[in-house]
């Protein structure tokens, strides 16, 4: 037993409690990085969420009102002016009222769609720290022939 080396109790001690303490750490600075980039994709999802809603309710109301005075007014005129019939000139005016708010929900709903996709970084960031957090705790030899398996 003499070529044996002796560790020191009380040493090994401090060292896991540093390794540990330091592990800590950079997992919660991590945690606090990742609440930061969430925050912020957030507020621009919101933001452009804010404007692609708007669109939405304008065509809906478009297409279900068709903003009666200047849809009458335009139907009024075709009967005056190119001699239509009162009923295909309201119809025409009624599907022109129909078309533009089909088209502006349309485009809402596709900006409104694109709004959700900004929250893409903070899930991308969240799996890689996952990643990262399992990597560290798996057991050293299993990290050493994972490493070499690699290189």
């Amino acid at each position: 037993m003499a070529d044996q080396t002796t560790v020191d109790p009380p040493r090994a001690g401090k060292n896991l409690g540093r390794n540990v303490s330091s592990f800590a750490h950079d997992l919660v600075t991590l945690f606090e990085l990742q609440f930061r980039l969430l925050a912020v994709d957030l507020r621009d999802a919101s933001q452009s969420a804010g404007l692609a809603s708007g669109l939405v309710v304008v065509g809906i109301l478009a297409a279900l009102g068709t903003i009666p005075l200047v849809f009458v007014t335009l139907a009024l005129a075709l009967v005056e002016f190119a001699h239509w019939s009162q009923t295909a000139a309201f119809a025409l005016v009624s599907v022109i009222g129909l078309a533009t708010g089909a088209v502006l929900a349309f485009v809402g709903w596709k900006k409104l769609l694109a709004a959700g996709t900004t929250l893409g970084r903070s899930k991308a960031e969240v799996v890689q720290t996952l990643q990262w957090i399992k990597e560290s705790l798996r057991p050293k030899e299993e990290y050493e022939s994972s490493f070499t398996r690699r290189f």
